[in-house]
């Protein structure tokens, strides 16, 4: 049993006098103890009043409250600098978000150092002069930024980081340096530390929220990023002054020196000839208290009218005098103002030439609370168009000579389906017609859905009248000739007219042997539209609207008729349109020009400044109203499109239960994009089902953009490579890879330690096999052991040359050997590209090589049932079935496209007709691409697309109906 050992005497323990029971009473002194030191460093100092204390406290929270409220500016402003080169998707604002609070977090680190080492009170204010110099450099390197390339291979979302890191990192750590130092000096003032401590903490959150709502609520939507950055740095170096108390040096420095820098290059980077010009009339019209507005002058007027009524001299010469004067200060504000418009202009240059500022002149820029506009002139298919930019990215092309003209290849494919859609219609309209012109009782060459009834004198079509029906109804009677032309020319001209008319100098030249004898052209038609004898054509001197071209038929004796066709052609294709998102309402106006009887045509834009822009450059009338009055059908509400289809839906509910009609609408267009993808809460299935409930029943169509990639999942996959080769070698192996054993016919290890290269020579000749994929790193590697050396090794022959031939067998893919079955397989075998399998098994397509060997692929996200049909099929052999379950497996697990499956399987389940188109003219591509997804309430058709206005000729190539 251990025993525990035993404790020491008290006496074996050397014992401190004063601590001995035997020790002499020591004397006790008396008086007042210091009091204690408690809160921040625990420095002495001149003693402080509680007055004194209490507003250098609130110094304190007023300094992180500033600076927090500048932080949050420089977070909010970030997203809005970079999204005219990056876009603003979540990729940007993970990395504004990650950057800026990674430079706070260092920043204060950073600041707490410089706490502990130097007097609080002179390293605040170079922290906030270095902070509104830092923060007032992100215009440089944002333009900077913007001018860099991403380098080939680099991942998106890094290289959208790397953007964000380079502009706003240091700024960040600047400003996130301010508030330990702070919490020092307050620290220094209170013996209160919890209390002390929290106020920072208050203050510092209560900035952060009032920049947070200051900048997202007012500032970049009234200002502008550039200005609100400006603002921001002069604010951040003012409060440095502030704080600088008896540092004269350092305020006279950032006063005369880095305020009139930051100044400087502030109003060369933000001013616009529009705005220096605005500014220069405002100076101006200090003298005159600014009263030479139009009221102004229309009071000096009635002013005049009454005096010059009751003949008194005196008020009259008064009020003549005070005119004067007025108009003597308008042409001085208007001088100034030109003035000011060639200022603004050279700082604009100066700006551009420093890359402080990315916009043209001539431009239209303007920032909202959602995008940065910008709408220029550029050459698109070979017409001057107005470009509309929101962010980075192309929204729209309009051509102010030919508004109706589509340039996006999703407005063709839009407007081809549209048409038929439309001509598929089950609506009949009918309209009075006595007789034809002429002897014809008939309509020579028109469709079945157009009809007359002679007992009841009613000329009817089904669905709408279509421009080949409008041309067999034009072309009977005397006039029929001359109609023919003038509807070729319309048709012609709104066309392409640069092409159409390079070919005659200018104009449009249409073949009419015979022109009617009493047909005068009016003036105003006269410019469009003359005939020449010589030529025997019409000759079009510019494009002609719809209007316009009845106007011209209906010249002569047969006006009456020309009102029929032209009566039914309208009101069979009215129709209402709802668009969610505007962009710059070019398919809106295609939409008024093409369906022209009273069409309801609402646009849900949540972007006023968007409207704003289209109104005063892209040529959209403010008014509401017939066009023939210079105003539009085209009725915008603003505000976000989820909400207005809510509101839209419930109040039906609310009409159908009142026993009043519903609003429906015809044709429903989704064109609302947030960077290059759609708002997820516009692809929900409550919103596609809210579309749907809005849809005319029985005819409806929901048409939507999404930019994704169709993916093409290949099996065997490119990993899959054959990792074994062997190629012969004639001549002599190098010294280093002499095997430990014998060289002989059989394969032994090579030495120089390159596991998986064996060697064996037969009849003479080396045989080199490697066991493996071989990288690139093996590969130079062993090249470089060349017997012959670098200098003297010819490429592709030799030592080299075998390496080279091992490196790429071993890096072969795998490919299948065995057929597959036949029902699957293509019709007829075409090596060096991907072909289809049979029907209904077209979505797995087959890539054979000329050795027999092939790849298996499948587009989209192979179904469950599919996958059953395929495995089941006569002849399927294991490695068919291994391709089949592996394609099944990778569809599901792909990213990459998940986002188009995903909305069409959703729309499937809500819309019994869903076709697929895409923008590319052959098979969609592998690369991103624009596809258009038609939800239909009616069976379609798409053969002969192209006769629905020659827009375009491609049908889906995919679709799913019932059954």
């Amino acid at each position: 049993m251990p025993v525990e050992p035993s404790s020491p005497a008290p006496s074996a323990y050397d014992v401190p006098a004063e601590f001995r029971d035997d020790a002499p009473e020591r004397p006790v002194r008396t008086g007042k103890l210091p009091p204690p030191v408690t809160g921040g460093t625990g420095r002495s100092g001149p003693p402080r009043g509680k007055v004194s204390d209490f507003w250098a406290l609130v110094g304190c929270n007023a300094i992180v409250f500033g600076a927090s409220v500048c932080i949050m500016v420089l977070e909010l402003t970030a997203s809005r600098l970079i999204a005219n080169y990056v876009g603003q998707s979540l990729y940007t604002w993970t990395s504004v978000i990650g950057v800026v609070l990674a430079g706070i977090s260092i920043g204060n680190y950073l600041g707490g150092w410089l706490a502990d080492r130097f007097p609080p009170q002179k390293v605040l204010a170079w922290q906030f002069l270095i902070s509104g110099l830092l923060t007032f450099s992100v215009i440089f390197l944002n333009g900077w930024a913007g001018d860099t390339r991403r380098p080939e291979g680099m991942n998106w979302q890094i290289w959208v980081m790397l953007v964000v890191a380079w502009v706003f990192f240091l700024p960040a750590l600047s400003l996130g340096t301010i508030s330990p130092v702070t919490a020092s000096m307050a620290l220094k003032r209170s013996a209160r530390t919890g209390i002390t401590v929290g106020n920072i903490y208050a203050w510092g959150a209560l900035g952060s929220i009032v920049g947070t709502f200051l900048t997202g609520f007012w500032l970049i939507g009234s200002f502008g990023s550039r200005e609100v950055i400006l603002v921001t740095s002069c604010a951040l170096v003012f409060m440095g002054v502030l704080v600088a108390a008896g540092q004269r040096a350092f305020r006279t420095a950032a006063l005369v020196g880095a305020v009139p820098l930051i100044l400087q290059y502030g109003i060369i980077a933000s001013t616009t000839e529009k705005g220096m010009e605005g500014f220069a009339k405002w100076v101006a019209g200090i003298r005159s208290g600014w009263h030479t507005r139009r009221k102004d002058f229309e009071a000096d007027e009635v002013a005049l009218q009454s005096a010059l009524a009751k003949g008194d001299m005196a008020a009259i010469e008064a009020a003549q005098a005070r005119s004067a004067w007025r108009y003597e200060r308008e042409t001085a504000e208007e001088e100034w103002g030109k003035w000011g418009a060639r200022l603004g202009k050279q700082l604009h240059a100066v700006g551009l030439t420093f890359a402080l500022r990315s916009d043209k002149p001539n431009e239209y820029n303007d920032e909202s609370d959602y995008y940065s506009i910008n709408i220029s002139n550029v050459q698109e298919e070979g017409d001057l168009v107005k470009q509309l930019r929101l962010d980075f990215l192309t929204h729209s092309y309009y051509n102010p000579e030919n508004p109706t003209k589509l340039y996006y290849t999703y407005e063709k494919v839009y407007a081809a389906i549209t048409e038929r859609a439309a001509r598929e219609w089950s609506r009949r309209t009918a309209v009075s017609l006595a007789a034809f012109p002429g002897e014809e009782q008939s309509i020579p060459g028109a469709s079945g859905r157009v009809e007359y009834d002679p007992q009841a004198k009613q000329l009817a079509v089904r669905g709408a009248l279509q421009l080949t029906d409008l041309r067999s109804l034009l072309s009977v009677g005397p006039y029929g000739d001359y109609w023919q032309a003038v509807l070729s020319a319309w048709d012609q001209a709104g066309g392409d007219w640069s092409k159409a008319s390079q070919q005659d100098r200018g104009v449009l030249l249409t073949r009419l042997d015979e022109f009617p004898a009493d047909i005068d052209f009016p003036p105003d038609l006269g410019t469009v539209l003359h005939y020449d004898r010589t030529l025997r054509s019409l000759v079009t001197t510019r494009p002609f609207d719809l209007d316009e071209m009845w106007q011209l038929m209906s010249l002569g004796g047969h006006g009456a008729y020309v009102a029929a066709i032209r009566d039914l052609f309208e009101r069979s294709r009215q129709t209402s349109t709802l668009f969610i998102g505007g962009g710059g309402y070019v398919f809106p106006r295609w939409i008024e020009a093409k369906f022209p009887h009273q069409p309801l045509i609402d646009v849900a834009e949540i972007d006023p400044a968007v409207q704003a822009a289209i109104e005063s450059e892209l040529g959209l009338p403010r008014q509401y109203g017939p066009p023939a009055e210079g105003k539009t059908w085209v009725n915008t509400r603003i505000g976000d499109a989820r909400k207005f289809v809510d509101d839209q839906w419930v109040s039906n509910r609310k009409l159908v239960a009142a026993g009043r009609p519903a609003v429906t609408y015809d044709f429903v267009y989704g064109d609302a994009f947030n960077d290059l993808s759609v708002p997820w809460h516009l692809t929900t299935h409550e919103f596609s089902t809210r579309i749907r409930d809005l849809l005319t029943p029985g005819l409806g169509v929901f048409l939507v953009n999404i930019i994704d990639i169709y993916p093409r999942t290949e099996y065997p996959d490119e990993s899959d490579k054959a990792g074994e080769a062997e190629v012969p070698y004639s001549g002599k192996l190098p010294h280093s890879l002499a095997p430990s054993r014998k060289i002989s016919a059989e394969f032994v290890p090579c030495g120089g330690g390159f596991r998986g290269l064996e060697v064996a020579q037969r009849n003479g000749t080396y045989l080199l096999r490697y066991t493996g994929v071989m990288s690139k790193q093996v590969r130079q590697a062993l090249e470089k052991l060349d017997p012959l050396g670098n200098a003297a090794a010819v490429p592709g022959q030799g030592f080299a040359g075998a390496i080279e031939k091992l490196y790429d067998k071993s890096n072969l893919r795998v490919t299948l050997r065995k057929p597959p079955p036949v029902a699957v397989a293509p019709a007829e075998w075409k090596g060096g590209s991907w072909q289809k399998a049979l029907e209904p098994y077209d979505r797995l397509q087959f890539f054979r090589f000329h050795d027999g060997g092939y790849f298996v692929g499948y587009r989209g996200v192979m179904p469950d049932d599919f996958r059953n049909q395929l495995l089941a099929q006569e002849g399927a052999t294991d490695e068919f079935k291994s391709a089949v379950n592996s394609l099944h497996r990778r569809t599901h697990a792909e990213r990459v496209g998940q986002f188009l499956g995903r909305y069409v399987k959703t729309a499937c389940g809500i819309f019994p007709y869903v076709y697929v188109f895409s923008s590319e003219k052959g098979e969609p591509g592998e690369s991103r691409d624009t596809f258009i997804i038609a939800c239909s309430l009616q069976p379609m058709s798409f053969d002969n697309l192209e006769t629905s206005g020659s827009y375009w000729s491609r049908g889906p190539f995919a679709w799913s109906v019932p059954g």
